[in-house]
């Protein structure tokens, strides 16, 4: 799925489609592009664009800095950074969203730090957090 595909999904009435499943709550168009923006970053992944999906995400977390979906999309962006070799920045990224300490978080730090050959610390922090 392409650029132009995620705004014709949204051009093709999907504010609607919550009224037509029987809801009666609009959603404002600034939460369909938070909704948009992460369907359509999880598409690519799933087809292997990673560059798309960074390109997607890199500017997520200022544009929508209150969003529910901040985890999930910052697990989606360190692992495409991760998959394109871009091992250090995901590092860089994710130690700084270590707060509160959550297992996904820490798999993905350590998963960076291997891929970047920093065995010292994908090991040291590790198991400590995970059990």
């Amino acid at each position: 799925m392409d650029r132009a595909g995620v705004r014709s999904l949204s051009r093709q009435g999907l504010s609607g489609g919550a009224r037509k499943h029987g809801s009666t709550r609009k959603r404002s168009p600034h939460c369909w592009a938070i909704i948009l923006t992460g369907c359509g970053a999880s598409a690519w992944q799933g087809e292997g664009n990673q560059e798309e999906v960074i390109k997607t995400l890199e500017s997520f977390e200022q544009k929508y800095p209150d969003s529910l979906n901040l985890h999930e999309v910052s697990l989606l962006y360190a692992n495409a950074l991760i998959a394109t070799n871009q091992a250090e920045k995901a590092a860089a990224y994710l130690e700084k969203r270590r707060q509160p300490a959550r297992a996904d978080i820490e798999l993905v730090l350590g998963r960076a730090y291997a891929k970047a050959n920093d065995a010292v610390k994908a090991g040291r922090d590790l198991p400590r957090n995970l059990f």
